[in-house]
């Protein structure tokens, strides 16, 4: 009796190992599959070290335009290759693969042209440098274009604190700079100027705009231009070179026809440089166009614009 039963213990021992010894099969199979050996987690480890390595910018020697102008405070507008920067007029203007660019309406050449990457024209500091003007240096850890002192231009001094009224006559005694030449005549009538500027009111704005005739639009600078050619008289294409034109004349001095520049806070490294125009029309009124509406009238002693006056000067 005695045999049987361990007979019948034996029998059914063997029969629950297979049960025991899958479980503890099944156990370590599911910690295995959670936790791998340790030469997977030097792997996987020395995968994701490469991952982030190749995530890290690096520096290329070339600099993305958009970024760079647009961390000077400029507005970017790029097109077919072609980028255009500035505020209320294109100061600055060049194309993917050309050497030949534009910096205050004025045709330079770079060291080194343009690259389109992507949808990215990039650029070295090289020729950042001549287009504006001053030295600067990509710092890409915050993705910002840092920069010296504009080069060339015309700057506007700095008002003195105590500074001598003006006669409201005698537009001779006013302060004469060294001018660019330009034709003028004369006898141009200021009135029939101002009348041939308002015939233009509602025309819409373009940042960098091209020839009128050709697409029916302005920028500052290109809308003083046209109407002041209407009377023969040649302006630069850009606000900062008409600031170098004719002579200075204070606010009581002003006279229909004579042009207003602005500063546009941001736009250079130095706020006296002008960054915008406008003409002068009588009663306290200047005529310009900058966004919308197009060309428009606006009071030049109160509001916005009248804060951010550099200068006005008689072209005629």
């Amino acid at each position: 009796m005695r045999k049987k039963i361990t007979a019948t213990l034996i029998v059914s021992l063997m029969s629950t190992m297979p049960l025991l010894i899958n479980g503890c099969s099944g156990t370590s199979k599911q910690h295995n599959t959670a936790m791998p050996p340790p030469q997977n987690r030097l792997e996987t480890r020395s995968s994701q070290h490469l991952t982030m390595q190749s995530q890290t910018p690096t520096y290329s020697g070339l600099v993305p335009l958009s970024k760079a102008f647009r961390s000077l405070g400029l507005r970017y507008e790029e097109h077919q290759g072609t980028a255009k920067a500035g505020y209320t007029d294109a100061a600055y203007e060049c194309k993917a693969g050309s050497l030949q660019a534009k910096a205050g309406g004025r045709e330079i050449r770079l060291p080194e042209a343009p690259v389109q990457s992507g949808n990215e024209l990039m650029m070295s500091e090289a020729s950042l440098e001549q287009l504006l003007e001053r030295p600067v240096h990509w710092n890409m850890a915050t993705g910002t274009l840092e920069s010296g002192e504009v080069r060339g231009g015309p700057v506007e001094p700095a008002p003195s604190q105590a500074e001598p009224k003006q006669p409201h006559s005698g537009r001779e005694s006013a302060e004469a700079v060294p001018s660019r030449p330009y034709h003028a005549t004369n006898n141009t009538d200021r009135s029939a100027l101002v009348d041939y500027a308002k015939k233009f009111m509602g025309t819409p704005y373009d940042f960098g705009a091209g020839s009128y005739e050709k697409d029916g639009t302005f920028d500052c600078s290109s809308f003083t231009q046209h109407v002041f050619s209407h009377f023969n008289i040649d302006l630069p294409r850009i606000a900062r070179e008409q600031a170098g034109v004719g002579s200075k004349v204070s606010r009581n001095q002003l006279q229909p026809g004579d042009l207003i520049f602005f500063t546009v806070p941001g736009r250079f490294q130095n706020d006296r440089i002008p960054g915008h125009v406008g003409i002068y029309m009588g009663n306290g009124k200047f005529i310009h166009t900058w966004g919308e509406p197009g060309v428009t009238v606006n009071d030049l002693d109160t509001g916005y614009w009248h804060g951010k006056i550099l200068s006005m000067r008689d072209v005629i």
